[in-house]
C-alpha cells in the first residue's frame, strides 16, 4: 500500500509530509503503513485525494478497471480543467483518435476507417 501511494505522490510531485498535511494525518502516519494496518478512514481519504479506487489504495486494482500512470496522468489533468477546457481537450482526443497515423492497439484497416 505505501509503494502505490509513494508512486501516486510521485505522479503529482507531492511529498508523503505533503499529503499528510493534505488529508489531515499525523506526520509520519503513511509512513508507517508499510508495517502496520491503517484506519479505513485514513484510506479512503488518501483513495479520495487522488481520485482512484481503494482497490489500486490497497494494490488489487481491477484489471478491467487499471489505469496506467499515463492515464491517470490524463485523467488527473482534464479534471483539473474547468467545462470549456474538457470540452477542449475532449475535441483534442477525439481528432487524435480518429486520426489512423495514431491508432495503434487496434486492428482496423484502412477502408474501415473510411467507412
Amino acid at each position: 500500500m505505501y509503494d502505490t501511494i509513494k508512486d501516486l505522490c510521485k505522479e503529482k510531485k507531492l511529498s508523503i509530509k505533503d499529503l499528510e498535511a493534505a488529508i489531515g494525518v499525523g506526520q509520519h502516519t503513511i509512513y508507517r503503513w508499510d508495517d502496520k494496518t491503517p484506519a479505513f478512514d485514513k484510506v479512503v481519504a488518501v483513495a479520495d485525494y487522488f481520485k482512484v479506487s481503494l482497490d489500486l489504495i490497497a494494490g488489487r486494482p481491477s484489471p478491467s478497471m487499471e489505469l496506467t500512470a499515463a492515464e491517470r496522468k490524463i485523467l488527473n489533468l482534464f479534471r483539473d480543467l474547468n467545462e470549456d477546457g474538457q470540452d477542449a481537450m475532449l475535441s483534442n482526443a477525439i481528432g487524435l483518435s480518429s486520426s489512423a497515423r495514431f491508432i495503434k492497439k487496434c486492428d482496423i484497416s484502412a477502408s474501415a476507417l473510411d467507412a
